[in-house]
């Protein structure tokens, strides 16, 4: 039977505990995604770099598209889990802010990534 909080004081607490856990379950989802997206980028450099290509021009746009693509994995790790806990304190304090300065460098290293790709791919069509 659920809590009944008009007939029990202790029943809205218990509302408030779950809906805290709730919240604090998405901030760990949150960061999973984080790592899940990390995890492609790192994917994507160390593809770049293993299929390179044959002229030294390829070569070069391969590496830079694998080191662009390391480097941004291993911010977005670090920056995800130092997001992680400064919002798991902002949730106990009920201060949370969104973190927009996390989303807007999370995309320019994902778009910075993306535009190394298609010069990549348009180098290889021009062979």
């Amino acid at each position: 039977m659920p809590p009944d909080p008009e007939h029990d004081p202790d029943a809205s607490r218990e509302l408030f505990d779950d809906a805290l856990i709730r919240t604090h379950l998405a901030n760990e989802r949150t960061f999973l995604a984080w790592l899940r997206s990390a995890v492609v980028l790192l994917g994507v450099g160390l593809g770049a770099v293993a299929l390179g290509g044959s002229g030294d021009f390829e070569k070069v746009v391969a590496l830079v598209l694998g080191g662009v693509s390391v480097v941004a994995a291993l911010i977005m790790v670090v920056w995800a889990y130092v997001s992680f806990g400064v919002t798991t304190a902002s949730i106990e304090r009920r201060r949370y802010r969104p973190p927009r300065a996390f989303i807007a460098t999370a995309t320019a290293l994902i778009a910075v990534t993306g535009a190394i790709a298609i010069a990549l791919l348009a180098v290889e069509a021009l062979d």
